[in-house]
Parts: C-alpha cells; structure tokens; sequence
C-alpha cells in the first residue's frame, strides 16, 4: 500500500513539475508577442513619419531650415516652337552664336 502511496506522489509531482516547465514556455511566448506587437507598432509608427517627411511640403520645410531658396531664375519653359530654354541655354546659346 505504502508503494502505491509513493507512486502516486511521485507521478503527481512529475506532472506538476512538467506543468511548471510547460507554464514558463507560455510565460515566455507571451513576453514575445508582446515585445513583437511593440516592435510593429514602432515600426508603423517609422513608415507614418517617413511617409509624412516625403512629401513636398515638408521637403521644402527642410529645405528652408537648411537656408535652401528657390531659384526663380532659372526656371525653364517650352515656347511654342517646342524648344525648351532656360538659363543654361542663354551661355551655350552664347558659346554657339561664337563658334559661328
């Protein structure tokens, strides 16, 4: 009777120490997908303040901060013969009008 007794307390203990292991894996795997969720959220929260800083107002904002202006005389246009000029075009026209 007594070895039964033994048996029994001994199988007991054997399944609550497995349960105990079984109990620190689940302990661990929720840690996990929390620090999993927290990394996503992170990582949604880069791509929004990436997407927000690729726009062209907040390019020309850095720009301005960076004492960038811009340049209105240099700015091309396509008169109606097609022929795109610009500032560039007036020294090559130069150089060419030379060569001449």
């Amino acid at each position: 009777m007594l070895l039964v007794v033994g048996l029994l307390c001994g199988g007991l203990m054997s399944l609550l120490l497995l349960n105990t292991v079984l109990n620190q894996d689940s302990f661990e795997a929720d840690r996990l997908r929390d620090e999993n969720k927290r990394i996503q959220l992170q990582q949604d929260q880069v791509r929004q303040l990436n997407s927000e800083n690729d726009t062209p107002a907040a390019i020309a904002e850095g720009a301005e901060a960076l004492n960038q202006r811009r340049d209105w005389d240099s700015v091309n246009r396509i008169p109606s013969e097609g022929r795109a000029t610009g500032a560039g075009d007036a020294v090559r026209g130069g150089a060419e009008d030379r060569d001449r």
